[in-house]
């Protein structure tokens, strides 16, 4: 056995002994400054390290001197590595260079993002934070664990499947405190993006970064612009929560690799901090699906400690490395991979057996829904392209990137696209350079794909193609990379020619005003978010024609409708129309704003087409039945009082009932419930009064009761067409596990079109139903026999055409 096993130095003799020794007198000379109790410490434990290298020494049958002087050099503390953090694992507080970096970062931070404070709930803030049932303080704490993100996503199919506990909690914790208030939500936002800030620094200076290059990443991303989103926008606290978490995570399991090198992984310290790495991982996790890239980043951290630092977890692993890899999966990749299956089984029951949403969505976020494959593999690089331009020049900030903003790419020489696959390339060039080295960039490159995979739409799609605040954690790697560079551009174009502090305060001039052009943008940005008209108007106005957003159109369409401009609001709707124009809320905002001009002729038809478009959404139906009742001449609200009091004065009269029922589904479905509950009592033997009730108790939500009318029609009527068809829309869903049944659904929809074959809306139906019980092919051969029945060039004719090649994909 030889000492040179460990130390992977073959023949360590006593003259390099002599320079070990050397090495040991120059820590010692470099914290001289530091004060007598510093050097009594320092001195104190490299005793001890001497003590242990003798006993090292004698183990391994060498010269005393060499071990005892290379163990001390290599690690005259324990735990730690860089000298930064020299004094925070032995508890006595921050390094003094830490104690002025970190303050440093939280202000900036405070600076660039106190232009926020001003700001109400803006976008999504609304309906997640203000408008959440399970905020409310009749809720039970822990409400936020038992719901989906979105409100009301485990019923419905018209929004995603997200679940994001940990950030919800924080906002129940909030509402219970401080009430509606917006202030306190954006101080604990702004609070946070410091601590990331702070926790980058502190990864970067344990991950090997020198001291410019650690501060200028932390500074960057502290004052970078594209993070206004996340930070300004309440809702944007799950990317924050779930950045910290991952930062965090990563800095224990760096000590933990410290620790191991000491052979302190026994002590209970290193348990302590085992646990802190878990919990940080859970945060990531629970916070936002893309912490689950923690599973990947934190061995491939663990990883490359072992490979740079060749840390001895057994005497001879410097050269075994298999068995590197048996204890990166034992103490990091298995626990972090249980933590991950619990939090997708989580997901999996509040989401109502679902994980995401199987591609059926369908809407103006993200264009690669409906594209082909030419599109599919060159826009994803047109994106990144963009997020790096974002980076390097965040001139222009939008709050949505939906179409028209982004074009489909067809080719690799489209400019964004051009941007983006160089990056890709230099991401792999770099890994493979730096593979048998220091393997810097490898991790940086390995950080930065797990953290930008889900964003990046090119496995998995999500309902966003592009969005800033889905790049905050995907910027800490590239800022760790900026900061790499800045470090290593610095130690080559350094000279003797200049006095060292001449040529420190250069590089400090430069970050600084680096930093302080991108704190001025950012808190020029911040007052845009101020609440959402303000946001949709600025955004609207800033873009150029012909890449104008069809979401901020929409948007501002209704804004002008509601403050009484007509034209105006008429202008943009249309222009989301011509964008997007097989979208159904952009037909029922372009009704109701004719509704509201007067203009009930266009309305109904407007209307009728966002019917058309979802046959089951309430507020469709809805609005259209008050039109229609406008276009007839009568007031909606006077007719549903006057067939209520009718119905009253002759409580046995089902034709009163009936009409009293119709003009309820205009205004109160409440109402309309009980209206239609009535009629059956009074003409229990008419199917159509029972198929009403049913229809109206789906649209009101009443899933139950909707399934019982439904099946009682089919046990005195089994050949009513509508019965089968309305069943098996209802038994479709998969979000409503306790009346799901896949198979029943097909039976129905199929009975439906036998006894009717000649109805169109049944054909859809069945289409609809098999391609939500995974019977895609099925599915998209029948729609596209339906887009051969219509018009050629038609909407409709488009939509089946477009549904049919969805589901081929």
């Amino acid at each position: 056995m030889h000492c040179s096993q460990s130390s992977g130095t073959p023949g360590y003799t006593a003259h390099r002994a002599v320079a070990h020794r050397d090495a040991l007198l120059t820590v010692a000379a470099r914290l001289h400054g530091r004060g007598s109790a510093a050097r009594s410490r320092l001195w104190c434990l490299c005793g001890t390290r001497l003590i242990l290298g003798a006993l090292y020494g004698g183990l391994c049958g060498t010269r005393f001197p060499a071990c005892a002087a290379r163990l001390c050099v290599r690690n005259p503390l324990p735990y730690v590595r860089g000298s930064d953090m020299l004094q925070v694992s032995e508890g006595h507080g921050l390094s003094p260079r830490a104690k002025r970096i970190i303050p440093l970062i939280l202000a900036v931070s405070a600076a660039a993002y106190l232009s926020a404070l001003g700001n109400e709930y803006t976008y999504d803030d609304g309906p997640i934070i203000g408008r959440n049932p399970i905020l409310a303080d009749d809720q039970p704490w822990w409400a936020a664990w038992t719901h989906p993100y979105w409100p009301g996503s485990n019923q419905r199919d018209e929004l995603d499947v997200l679940y994001r506990p940990l950030a919800v909690q924080t906002y129940a914790w909030e509402r219970r405190l401080f009430g509606l208030s917006p202030l306190p939500p954006h101080v604990v936002n702004i609070v946070l993006h410091a601590l990331v800030g702070a926790s980058l620094w502190a990864a970067a200076r344990r991950m090997g970064l020198g001291a410019f290059g650690s501060t200028a990443a932390a500074l960057v991303f502290a004052a970078h612009p594209i993070h206004v989103e996340a930070v300004a926008n309440v809702v944007g606290r799950a990317e924050i929560l779930s950045a910290l978490g991952l930062l965090v995570a990563m800095i224990a399991e760096q000590r933990r690799v410290d620790m191991e090198a000491s052979h302190h992984a026994t002590s209970p310290a290193y348990g302590l901090t085992t646990f802190v790495m878990l919990i940080a991982s859970g945060v990531a996790m629970f916070s936002k699906e893309s912490g689950l890239a923690a599973v990947v980043i934190l061995p491939a951290c663990r990883w490359r400690q072992l490979l740079v630092a060749k840390v001895a977890v057994s005497r001879d692993a410097v050269n075994r490395p298999v068995r590197w890899f048996r204890a990166t999966l034992a103490r990091t990749a298995v626990p972090l991979v249980i933590l991950a299956a619990a939090y997708l089984l989580m997901r999996y029951e509040v989401c109502a057996g679902r994980l995401w949403t199987e591609g059926s969505r369908y809407g103006p976020g993200n264009l690669l829904r409906q594209a082909g494959w030419d599109v599919r593999l060159w826009t994803p690089f047109a994106v990144l392209g963009r997020y790096l331009a974002l980076i390097a020049y965040p001139d222009r900030l939008l709050s949505d990137y939906s179409i028209n903003v982004i074009s489909p790419v067809r080719s690799a020489f489209e400019p964004y696209a051009m941007i983006g696959a160089a990056a890709v390339a230099a991401g792999v060039i770099a890994t493979a350079r730096s593979i048998r080295r220091q393997r810097l960039a490898a991790f940086l490159v390995v950080g930065f794909a797990a953290s930008y995979f889900l964003a990046s739409n090119t496995l998995v799609l999500i309902d966003v193609l592009l969005a800033e605040r889905l790049f905050y954690s995907p910027s800490v790697w590239v800022c760790l990379a900026m900061g790499a560079g800045a470090q290593a551009w610095r130690g080559a174009v350094e000279t003797d020619a200049v006095a060292p502090w001449t040529r420190r305060r250069a590089w400090l001039a430069a970050l600084a005003g680096v930093v302080a052009m991108l704190t001025a943008r950012t808190a020029l940005r911040n007052p845009q978010w101020k609440d959402t008209p303000t946001l949709a108007k600025h955004d609207l106005v800033s873009m150029a024609p012909g890449q104008r957003s069809a979401h901020l159109c929409y948007l501002v369409g209704q804004f002008a409708s509601q403050e009484g401009d007509a034209a105006r609001a008429e202008a943009l709707l249309r222009e989301a129309i011509d964008l997007f124009p097989d979208y159904p809320d952009y037909y029922l905002a372009l009704g109701e704003s004719y509704l509201e001009a007067g203009r009930t002729r266009e309305a109904v038809t407007a209307l009728e087409r966002a019917r058309e478009l979802a046959p089951r959404r309430a507020d469709a139906a809805m609005t259209l039945a008050r039109a229609r009742q406008q276009l007839a001449g009568a007031n909606p609200v006077e007719s549903l009082v006057a067939a209520r009091l009718a119905a009253k004065s002759d409580p046995s009269n089902a034709e009163l009932c009936r009409a009293w029922a119709d003009a309820a589904e205009a205004v109160d479905l409440a109402e309309a419930v009980d209206a239609h509950r009535r009629l059956t009592e009074l003409d229990g033997d008419d199917p159509a009064a029972w198929n009403e009730l049913s229809r109206v108790c789906e649209m009101a939500g009443n899933r139950a009761e909707a399934i019982t009318a439904a099946r009682y029609v089919l046990s005195r009527w089994p050949e009513d067409f509508a019965a089968h068809a309305n069943l098996a829309l209802m038994l479709m869903d998969r979000t409503d596990r306790e009346h799901f049944d896949c198979d029943a659904a097909v039976v129905h929809a199929r009975q439906a079109v036998g006894f009717n074959p000649a109805h169109w809306d049944l054909r859809v139906n069945l289409a609809e139903v098999l391609a939500a019980c995974g019977r895609s092919a099925e599915a998209a051969a029948l729609f596209e026999e339906l887009a051969g029945r219509c018009e050629p060039g038609s909407p409709l004719r488009r939509q089946y055409e477009q549904r049919g090649a969805e589901l081929r994909d």
